[in-house]
């Protein structure tokens, strides 16, 4: 399914294409297959399939956001030992979004792994930086893609995500 026109903002599942012409390995996620039979030469080829894999899933979650018409300011922002893959301005919402990249092995897209005190860490230490940011909602946001072949990935996008972490509360 390409992305022609403007994508729901409610939406919970999404399939997404990926598009590997402008990839740097034309190989795309095929490379996975071989590290998941075993047909990979050695632990360093996996390390480097599974390297690349998370490059293009990332990509493909990027250029997603982008297609909801969000503002990316930041990828891979990180403060001491927490990490957000992207910072993006929402119309009037700050979102810090994470991203969990998994390959189909059958079990579906899996739980979302919140951490709450991360979040509020990170959100509290990047506004700190940025006291020029105007006033909004700050939000956080989880992605989830299960990669199904060379070029399609199911995706699901939960907008301010730890609005239903009660159990996270602590």
């Amino acid at each position: 399914m390409a992305f022609d026109g403007e994508v729901p903002k409610t939406q919970a599942l999404r399939v997404l294409l990926v598009f590997l012409a402008r990839a740097q390995n034309p190989d795309g996620f095929r490379a996975t297959r071989f590290a998941q039979k075993g047909r990979a030469e050695n632990k360093q080829e996996v390390i480097t399939m599974e390297a690349i894999i998370n490059e293009k899933a990332m990509r493909g979650i990027e250029r997603f956001l982008e297609r909801r018409g969000m503002e990316i300011l930041e990828t891979g922002w990180a403060h001491g030992n927490d990490k957000i893959d992207f910072i993006a301005r929402d119309e009037d919402d700050l979102a810090f979004i994470s991203c969990t990249i998994r390959t189909n092995e059958g079990n579906g897209l899996g739980a979302e792994a919140l951490d709450r005190k991360m979040f509020e860490r990170i959100a509290a230490a990047y506004l700190a930086e940025h006291l020029d940011i105007p006033e909004g909602t700050v939000r956080h946001d989880a992605v989830t893609m299960l990669i199904l072949g060379e070029s399609k990935a199911l995706l699901r996008y939960h907008v301010n995500a730890l609005s239903d972490a009660s159990n996270d509360l602590g």
